[in-house]
């Protein structure tokens, strides 16, 4: 009878375990999915409002100074800007995700799109960070769409 109400107890354990890791990644994907067909679909609102805003790239957790309402103007600003530079998202395709210790993951997205009409590819690696989003990439445009607030928009 120990032996069953021990094996019972180990399959629920590994359920519970597996079940959590598979709510937060479908969240994550959920969230993912929402960031790209906003930029795509232009709906630039709905994109900021899943991003983890940030003043230092080093210290994300710690936010941002600005209001929301200041940080969501200045991440129009920074998609307008990015906008007059020919720069626009066209696709992309959650790849895989990554674990690093059990529980800690992010994903790892193909992004596609057009500067100056010519096409790009690339990928990007995206986790969650309080629900919001943080998005990095070797994309020289990244800053312009991700939750960045210290952008200065008159270089590049």
């Amino acid at each position: 009878m120990k032996k069953i109400l021990f094996i019972v107890s180990f399959a629920i354990s590994i359920f519970v375990l597996t079940g959590c890791n598979s709510l937060e990644e479908n969240k994550a994907e959920k969230t993912i999915n929402a960031y790209y067909n906003a930029l795509i679909k232009k709906d630039y609102a709905v994109a900021f409002n899943e991003l983890l805003l940030y003043d230092d790239a080093e210290t994300i957790s710690d936010g941002t100074k600005l209001s929301n309402d200041e940080a969501e103007r200045f991440f129009l600003e920074k998609i307008e800007y990015v906008e007059k530079q020919d720069y626009e998202l066209t696709d992309f395709e959650i790849l895989e995700v990554e674990y690093e210790d059990g529980h800690s993951f992010w994903h790892h997205v193909e992004v596609e799109g057009e500067i100056n009409g010519k096409s790009f590819s690339l990928k990007e690696v995206v986790f969650l960070d309080n629900g919001k989003l943080v998005v990095s990439s070797k994309d020289p445009y990244i800053d312009y769409r991700n939750g960045n607030m210290n952008v200065e928009l008159e270089k590049h």
